[in-house]
């Protein structure tokens, strides 16, 4: 009588923990599939731009592996402060992204008083690409290097003009300025 009634406690367990897994199983494959909804893709900077190139490059391949709409939407300004506030304010559930410089992150903190902790706030998902800065004159400018050029800015009266598509890269030109023998970047 006693090896019955643990037979059927048994046989209880093992019905209870099937109906438990069997009733789990369902839901977890009624789960959709990730993305549920267009993924929006939000660029650091203008339109035309080298991010939004390969934002639109990026959203066209997501497109295809996920059989959903990638919109990119470009928020520039304010050192990419407000693109980073609208990722953070409507990117809770993962289908907002953000495609940013790195020196949205790693300068303008630096020189800019930010609403967002670059390191805390933001996860970096992938490096889509690698590009450098590059200093150009033009042709007819009477130098062939850094050092030539620095020295004519020293020789002119009001210096030389800086000039740049982002104020990421105002950062840029101010950090190297040490390494340029100190003239001010404006």
């Amino acid at each position: 009588m006693k090896k019955q009634a643990n037979n059927f406690l048994w046989r209880g367990y093992a019905l209870a923990f099937g109906v438990g897994v069997v009733g789990w199983l369902p839901v977890a494959q009624a789960q959709p599939a990730w993305p549920t909804k267009p993924v929006r893709l939000v660029v650091a900077g203008p339109a035309g731009g080298s991010a939004d190139a390969l934002a639109r490059l990026l959203a066209e391949g997501l497109h295809k592996a996920w059989s959903k709409p990638v919109i990119v939407e470009n928020k520039p300004g304010a050192a990419g402060a407000l693109a980073i506030s609208d990722m953070q304010s409507t990117g809770k559930d993962g289908h907002t992204l953000l495609v940013i410089q790195g020196g949205v992150v790693s300068e303008a903190p630096l020189a800019y008083k930010v609403h967002y902790k670059p390191f805390a706030d933001l996860k970096p998902l992938a490096q889509i690409s690698r590009t450098g800065l590059v200093l150009v004159a033009n042709k007819d400018l009477p130098v062939s290097n850094l050092k030539q050029l620095v020295d004519y800015g020293k020789s002119q009266k009001d210096g030389l003009v800086f000039a740049s598509y982002a104020a990421g890269l105002k950062v840029s030109g101010r950090l190297t300025t040490p390494l340029a023998a100190g003239y001010e970047v404006g």
